[in-house]
């Protein structure tokens, strides 16, 4: 498990710089959490597909170390209640 940690971060990594890469030669401001007018992702086919691998491997990485009984706990309270359950058919 330890390599397949490593190598999901080391693909992060590695995109994410591919990505600002591509940002900066398309002339584009690299996405920043402390920018709250943030415009909607460009429509450069590259960076929309380093952003859609960068986005899966953060959520790979996310569910392989969180322990089961978190992730069981967490779907279990997401859900909502149909409300025709919980009061009965009327």
């Amino acid at each position: 498990m330890a390599e397949t940690l490593l190598q999901l971060v080391d693909l992060i990594q590695t995109h994410v710089v591919s990505l600002t890469a591509a940002y900066t030669d398309a002339g584009l401001p690299v996405p920043s959490l402390d920018d709250a007018t943030q415009s909607p992702p460009p429509p450069q086919e590259d960076i929309n597909q380093l952003t859609s691998l960068v986005v899966s491997a953060a959520a790979q990485l996310i569910a392989t170390i969180t322990p089961a009984k978190s992730t069981l706990l967490g779907t279990a309270l997401s859900v909502s209640p149909d409300p025709v359950l919980i009061n009965g058919w009327r």
